[in-house]
């Protein structure tokens, strides 16, 4: 479990307050084959993808491009050059 850039209000009460939904997070598995899979979760790009890069080697990337409250496909990309550099496929979600 890494971190990961987002909110996390899960809805409203009748006052108008959010109510929180804890830490936001992604994932990197890692396979005997191999393969280290990074599951960003609902995120923006945040530099300490540096870290996660450099500590568990992601080969396959799952990143959000939706946009609302996470990454568009321009910030994707920047991810992937500036600080996912491992990656040999980059899978997108969220939109």
């Amino acid at each position: 479990m890494v971190t990961a850039e987002h909110s996390s209000s899960c809805g409203f009460d009748d006052h108008g307050i959010a109510h929180y939904g804890g830490a936001a997070a992604g994932w990197v598995l890692r396979l005997d084959n191999g393969v280290s899979l990074y599951h960003a979760g609902d995120t923006g790009v945040f530099t300490d993808m540096t870290i996660i890069n450099d500590l568990y080697k992601p080969t396959h990337l799952c990143l959000p491009i939706g946009g609302h409250f996470t990454m568009d496909p321009e910030a994707a990309a920047y991810a992937i050059e500036k600080f996912l550099t491992n990656a040999k496929v980059v899978i997108p979600m969220h939109f």
